[in-house]
C-alpha cells in the first residue's frame, strides 16, 4: 500500500468488547450498527447513551483503537489493514467504544453482508446528513473475485458513490482490509486498482500486527477460562487450529470445557474448537446474512 502509515502498533489492553456495545442499535439482517446520542436521548427520554468506554473495561488493542481516532482528526479516511485474524475488527470495536464515550455518532457496516448493499447505501447517505462517521469492516470483500463472492460487484457499485458523496460533504470514513498479498490472490487486478483508487489521498493507514503477544493471550485466557485452567488452555491451543485464539471460541471453550479442562485431551479440544467454528458458520448461513457460506 502506498498511502501514509502511522507508526507500528503496540499490544493493547487485555479485554475484548463484544460485537454490539451499550448505546448501539443493531439493524438485524443488514449488518448495519448505528450509534448516535440523539437517538439514545429520543429512545431513553433524554438519558445519555450508555458509556462502556469509561475505563471499567479495558480495550483489547486499545492503543491501536485510540490511534485510529486520533488519526481521523487530521484526515478524511483511515484504513486499518492486517493479515487474517490480526485484529482488524477488534480495532473497529475499540474505535466504536471510544466514539460512544466521546459522543461521536457513527454507523458501522459489516462488509460480509454484501447482499444488503442497498441498505448500506441508505445508511451511508443518512450518515452524511447527520454527521456520522462511516465505518466499513471487511471493506475489501466488496472487491473480491465474482467466483468467490457473487455480490461483490453490486455491493461496491453502491458503496463507492455513497462514500464519495460522504467525503465530498466533509464526512469521515474508516475501513478495514487484508494486506496486499492476500488481496492480490483474491481480487482481479482491475478490482484491486479500483479499491486503491477509492482510498483517499490523505488517508492514514494503520497496520495491525499478527497474533497477539503471549502475555495478552494468557491474560485473556485467564479472564475467560479462569485462572485454574488458563495455562492448560494455552498448552492445548498451541497445537489447535488458529481459531482457538479467537475470543468467541475461547469464550465457548471456557463455557463448555472449563469445569473439566484439566483432563481434556488434545483430540477433544481440537474437536470442540472445530464444532464451535462449524456451529457459528451454520448459524450465519441459516440467517442468510453471509454470502461466504
Amino acid at each position: 500500500m502506498s498511502k501514509r502509515r502511522t507508526q507500528e502498533p503496540t499490544p493493547g489492553g487485555a479485554r475484548f468488547f463484544g460485537d454490539v456495545g451499550a448505546g448501539e442499535l443493531y439493524v438485524k439482517k443488514t449488518g448495519v450498527t448505528v450509534s448516535d446520542p440523539r437517538i439514545c436521548e429520543a429512545v431513553a427520554g433524554g438519558a445519555p447513551c450508555p458509556d462502556d468506554s469509561d475505563g471499567t473495561c479495558e480495550l483489547w488493542l486499545g492503543d491501536e483503537s485510540r490511534r485510529v481516532v486520533q488519526a481521523l482528526g487530521g484526515c478524511s479516511m483511515v484504513l486499518v489493514e492486517g493479515d487474517l485474524g490480526a485484529g482488524k475488527s477488534t480495532v473497529m470495536y475499540g474505535v466504536r467504544a471510544l466514539f460512544r464515550g466521546g459522543g461521536q455518532p457513527y454507523i458501522h457496516i459489516d462488509g460480509h453482508f454484501l447482499n444488503r448493499a442497498s441498505k448500506h447505501g441508505a445508511a451511508i447517505k443518512s450518515a452524511t446528513r447527520h454527521d456520522r462517521v462511516v465505518m466499513i469492516d471487511s471493506f475489501d470483500y466488496g472487491f473480491l473475485k465474482q467466483s468467490i463472492v457473487s455480490k461483490a460487484r453490486s455491493a461496491r457499485e453502491v458503496w463507492l458513490p455513497a462514500l464519495d458523496e460522504h467525503r465530498s460533504n466533509g464526512g469521515k470514513v474508516i475501513v478495514t482490509s487484508h494486506t496486499e498479498p492476500w488481496l492480490r490472490a483474491k481480487t482481479r487486478p482491475e478490482s484491486l486498482e479500483m479499491m486503491m483508487d477509492s482510498i483517499s489521498d490523505d488517508a492514514e493507514v494503520l497496520r495491525v500486527g499478527g497474533m497477539i503477544d503471549a502475555a495478552t493471550l494468557a491474560s485473556l485466557a485467564e479472564a475467560v477460562c479462569g485462572k485454574q485452567f488458563a495455562a492448560r488452555y494455552l498448552v492445548l491451543a498451541a497445537d489447535a487450529p488458529r481459531t482457538a485464539y479467537s475470543y468467541r471460541v475461547m469464550k465457548q471453550i471456557g463455557i463448555r470445557l472449563g469445569d473439566s479442562l484439566e483432563g481434556v485431551t488434545q483430540d477433544t479440544f481440537n474437536a470442540t474448537v472445530k464444532m464451535i467454528d462449524t456451529e457459528t458458520r451454520e448459524k450465519m448461513c441459516a440467517d442468510e446474512d453471509y454470502d461466504l457460506c
